[in-house]
């Protein structure tokens, strides 16, 4: 397996990289589906869909999601002592890259 593969069909321990605040969730990738989902406990967030996001994997692998859509996130709530409230955003993208380091939007790729 090259060092830049992902198991498709297997949900990936993440960190997204957009907030500074090092959310987790789990990247998905098969061959239908590229989809992410991102977890806060107790704060609000939100990873605006129409800019690139970035991932890092369990692995190191940056994960470079592109042409996203994506809901507020939802929220999960104990309302007993001791009171809790749980984020999660749900995103498809369209394009993921894989590599070392972050794909922007300016930077080229080539198509074999």
């Amino acid at each position: 397996m090259a060092s830049f593969n992902i198991e498709r069909a297997t949900k990936i321990l993440c960190q997204e990289l957009n907030t500074g605040k090092g959310y987790t969730g789990f990247f998905y990738l098969d061959a239908k589906t590229i989809s992410t989902e991102i977890c806060s406990y107790d704060k609000s967030f939100y990873l605006v869909p129409e800019k690139p996001i970035f991932l890092r994997t369990e692995n190191n692998q940056i994960v470079s999601l592109h042409s996203n859509i994506s809901t507020f996130p939802g929220a999960h709530s104990r309302t007993i002592d001791p009171e809790m409230v749980t984020y999660k955003q749900h995103i498809i993208s369209n394009t993921a890259l894989i590599g070392r380091d972050r794909w922007e939007e300016t930077d080229k790729l080539k198509r074999g």
